[in-house]
Formats: structure tokens, C-alpha cells, sequence
């Protein structure tokens, strides 16, 4: 009964240290702004030439050139830089289309003509040398706000610039263990998200069991991960973080994946063969801890399954964690450490986080009792 009192306590310890907000429950991320600006310079990153023919490439934002970029086609047309004197501008043919990036309806592209402005916006004729869009519901949808040349003359562009003004999202503050440990999954739908270099996620691929005394479970690093793809995180002890939302698409390997990610609360039993991400004892180890009651999984927490070995890791009560290159993270000693004694000597807020024997309030001691001190 001990001993489950034990493993109660570690489920309220991780489990129980929920994903929190920042102040009143909202993080912004802050607007982006790009600009592609040909007048004083030629932008980044055109592939292969800045004389696009026939054929389609990037152009990358000096501001941003990890994210924002616009997609040039000119397999209708033709996407030439052409400098006179000091000055640049981009000229474009007829049939010559631009992707300018946005994901609300609201984010701002302003388009900076210098002659000839014969372009659409989506499907709206351009008659002046400056113009303001607002992007719609169906341009955000869709990723993108379309320009196309219109007639052989085309326009010529000396700058455009697109601002994400409506760019929010709540983004939860992620707070790691004593021992830096987490685990998490993102809930913003459509967007691929990633963690501050202070911090780094993995995904469980492989168990094995029958590894030394209490088996293991390994662990490959990812960079990027979507919502609904759970992840375990690990970074300094009791840090705070948060992701960061990106372009791109998630690594998080679909094949060989452990990992669960909790959209919505689930409840496990000692039926799930599942573990959950703990520290437990007098040393606070970290390990993977099976679970044999009953337990709840918040909504942006994530634990390991593995159906295929069911009967083995129900033998197997914890793991040690191991990565994928190869390196080894803190073992554990004895699952049960402490667990015959009467009087427990270490104590852990509701918040899971340890606090000393002056600390005012409830807690919860390594035997599983709650104190209220």
C-alpha cells in the first residue's frame, strides 16, 4: 500500500505541475514584421538568380530570413532586379506571381510602386503607386496574399512589407522539475512550434525492459513539433519556458514514437501500459515510472505507451532514461527509496516543486501523505 502511496505521489508531482499561463493566462507573441525592400538593396536568399525566367524561387526577408520569405513563380512571366543608378526595383511580366505571407485576417502587406503598378492583389486591380491590403479570413486560410502581374509591362517594385499585426496566440509558460525535466504538448492547432536553446525535446522511440535493474527507455532529440505531438522536455532545474511558434514542419518521427501527447485530459489505469515522467525519492532521481493507479493526464502534458510490450513493462516499475546519441541521463536507485519510513523527510509543494521543512502550507511528503505545515 506503501508503495503505492509512493507512485501516487509521483503523478501529483509531475502530473499535477500543470502547463501555466503568464499573467492572467496570456502570453502575446509579439506582431512580425518583414520587408522586402529593393530600393536601397537587393533582398536575401534568391535562388539560383536574381533574373527569375520560367521558373519559381524564394526571396528571403532581411528582417526574418528564418520565416518569412516570399515565393516568387515566373514560369508565366519573368522576375528580374534591375539597378538604374543607386536604385534597385524588382520588375515583374505579365502572368509573374508573389506569395506574400500571413496567418490573420488583418495583417497588413503594403506594396511601394515606382512607376508602373499594372498588378492584382488577389483579385482586385492596383491603380495607385502605394498600396495597403488587409489580409481576409480566405488569404490567411490560405497562407498568403497573391500578386500577380498584369499586362507585358507589368509592375515594378521597389518595396514591399508585410506586417502580422493580428500574430496571437497563447503560448503556455512550460515549467521543468527539479531535476529539469517536463513533459508537454502544444495545443495551437495549425502551427509547428519549438523551445528557446536553454531547453531541448525528445520523444521516446524505444523501450527495453529488461535493460539492467529496472530497464530503459530511450530518448531522440527533435527540434520542431506540432499540436497534439507530445514531447519531453529537459533544460535547468525548476527553469521556465516557453515555445516559440515557426514556419516549417514538425520532426517528431512518425514511426517508433512512444510518446502520447494529451489534447484533452486522459485517464490512465494500471490497465494503460503506460509511464509518466517522475522524480521520486530522498535524491530526487528522473525517470519514467509506470503507472499501477489511477491517474489523469492533463491537456498539454504528455506519458509514454507502448502496447506491443505490455506484459514486460508491467514488469518493469520505472526506467532509466538514456538518448539516442548515446549519452545517459541521471540513474535511478531503488523505486520504492524511502518508502518504508514513517516520517517523510523530503516535501513538495502542490506545484511539485520541493520546499523546505519552514515552508508554510500544504505539502506533500515521499510517502505520499499530504501536511498541511
Amino acid at each position: 500500500m506503501k508503495h503505492l502511496k509512493v507512485l501516487f505521489t509521483l503523478f501529483l508531482l509531475v502530473i499535477g505541475t500543470c502547463v501555466m499561463c503568464a499573467q492572467g493566462g496570456q502570453t502575446i507573441v509579439p506582431e512580425r514584421t518583414a520587408t522586402w525592400n529593393w530600393k536601397n538593396g537587393v533582398p536575401t536568399g534568391i535562388l539560383d538568380e536574381t533574373n527569375l525566367q520560367y521558373a519559381k524561387g524564394y526571396i528571403h526577408s532581411g528582417d526574418d530570413p528564418a520565416s518569412l520569405k516570399l515565393e516568387v513563380d515566373a514560369t508565366k512571366g519573368s522576375f528580374t532586379v534591375v539597378k538604374s543608378g543607386k536604385v534597385y526595383y524588382a520588375k515583374l511580366t505579365d502572368g509573374c506571381t508573389i506569395k506574400v505571407p500571413v496567418r490573420h485576417a488583418g495583417d497588413k502587406v503594403t506594396i511601394i510602386c515606382q512607376s508602373k503598378y499594372n498588378y492584382k492583389i488577389g483579385t482586385t486591380p492596383v491603380n495607385t503607386e502605394t498600396k495597403t491590403y488587409n489580409a481576409t479570413a480566405n488569404d490567411a486560410a490560405q497562407g498568403y496574399v497573391l500578386i500577380t502581374a498584369v499586362g507585358e509591362e507589368g509592375a515594378q517594385f521597389h518595396q514591399i512589407e508585410v506586417v502580422q499585426n493580428e500574430f496571437k496566440s497563447v503560448l503556455p509558460k512550460i515549467t521543468l522539475n527539479c531535476r529539469g525535466w517536463a513533459s508537454f504538448t502544444s495545443l495551437i492547432p495549425g502551427y509547428v512550434v519549438t523551445l528557446p536553446s536553454t531547453a531541448t525535446a525528445y520523444v521516446a522511440t524505444e523501450v527495453n525492459p529488461d535493460e539492467g535493474d529496472y530497464g530503459t527507455v530511450t530518448l531522440t532529440k527533435v527540434e520542431k513539433f506540432g499540436c497534439g505531438e507530445g514531447v519531453f522536455i529537459h533544460g535547468g532545474d525548476y527553469d521556465e519556458l516557453y515555445a516559440t511558434i515557426v514556419d516549417g514542419t514538425s520532426d517528431v518521427p512518425t514511426e517508433k514514437n512512444l510518446t502520447i501527447g494529451c489534447i484533452e485530459d486522459v485517464d490512465l489505469t494500471y490497465e494503460s501500459c503506460a509511464y509518466v515522467m517522475a522524480t521520486k525519492g530522498a535524491d530526487e532521481e528522473a525517470g519514467f515510472y509506470y503507472v499501477n493507479s489511477n491517474v489523469t493526464v492533463p491537456a498539454g502534458k504528455a506519458y509514454l505507451y507502448n502496447p506491443q510490450a505490455e506484459a514486460k513493462m508491467r514488469r518493469a516499475k520505472a526506467l532509466k532514461i538514456t538518448f539516442a546519441d548515446g549519452s545517459e541521463a541521471t540513474g535511478i536507485e531503488s523505486l520504492f527509496a524511502g518508502a518504508e519510513k514513517e516520517t517523510p523527510t523530503v516535501f513538495y509543494n502542490l506545484s511539485g516543486q520541493k520546499v523546505g521543512k519552514n515552508y508554510k502550507g500544504v505539502v506533500i511528503g515521499n510517502d505520499g501523505k499530504k501536511y498541511v505545515k
